[in-house]
């Protein structure tokens, strides 16, 4: 019971770090663009990073809303964890990051891979004060 209660503690925290990682894809390309030529990143390793958006939101399809690493969790330790359905917010917050970390590898100029750093952050933001301040 030890060892399930540790994997499922595990697990919630490679969870939470996973989905912040995810979301902070899109800053890739604004650090990127500060380093020399010669050391940016290839745009493989941009649609690499989408791969991992992409599988998130096929599971989501598939699998009606559930998120997977939830279920895990409590299967694990059904007492201190529930699995949960993924909101549509969710959903499209992830689809923005895929869309703003690929839309970038289109474009050459920067200012053209800011717009789309500064769309996702903007929602970001908007979705945090629409939470906490308006509170609906």
């Amino acid at each position: 019971m030890i060892v399930y209660n540790l994997l499922a503690d595990t697990v919630n925290f490679c969870h939470f770090f996973g989905f912040t990682f995810v979301t902070s894809f899109p800053i890739i390309h604004y650090i990127d663009q500060y380093q020399p030529y010669r050391k940016r990143l290839s745009n493989y390793t941009y649609y690499g990073l989408s791969l991992i958006s992409s599988g998130v939101l096929i599971s989501y399809y598939l699998f009606d809303n559930l998120c997977l690493a939830s279920a895990l969790e409590h299967y694990l330790n059904p007492i201190k964890y529930t699995s949960y359905v993924v909101t549509n917010g969710t959903k499209f917050s992830i689809l923005l990051s895929l869309i703003c970390t690929l839309g970038p590898t289109f474009f050459r100029e920067r200012k053209h891979k800011f717009y789309f750093v500064g769309t996702y952050y903007s929602y970001i933001f908007y979705s945090i004060i629409e939470i906490y301040v308006f509170k609906k």
